[in-house]
C-alpha cells in the first residue's frame, strides 16, 4: 500500500528539522512516524555559545515529538498510537 502522504518534519513540510529526522507516512486509518532522534553530546564546549547545549537540545526535540503526536491523536484519532 502507498501512503497517501509523506512529509520529513514535524510540521509537515519536506525539510528535516534541525536537531532530528523525521518521516511520516500517512495512510488511510493509519499513520507512521519514524524518528531519529539526535544524541545528548559528547560534552565537548558548544561552537556558538548563544546556541544550547545538546542536552537542552535534546529534550526540546523529545517535547516536539510528545506535542506532535498529541496532535496527531486528537487529528487522527483512528490511527494514533
Amino acid at each position: 500500500a502507498k501512503p497517501s502522504k509523506v512529509y520529513y518534519n514535524l510540521l509537515g513540510k519536506n525539510e528535516h528539522h534541525k536537531d532530528g529526522r523525521v518521516i511520516v507516512c500517512e495512510f488511510e486509518g493509519l499513520t507512521v512516524i519514524s524518528t531519529y532522534a539526535p544524541m545528548n553530546g559528547d560534552g565537548k564546549q558548544k561552537k556558538d555559545p548563544n546556541e544550547p547545549d545538546s542536552f537542552t537540545r535534546r529534550k526540546q526535540w523529545d517535547a516536539e515529538v510528545g506535542d506532535f503526536v498529541q496532535r496527531l491523536k486528537k487529528e487522527r484519532p483512528e490511527s494514533a498510537a
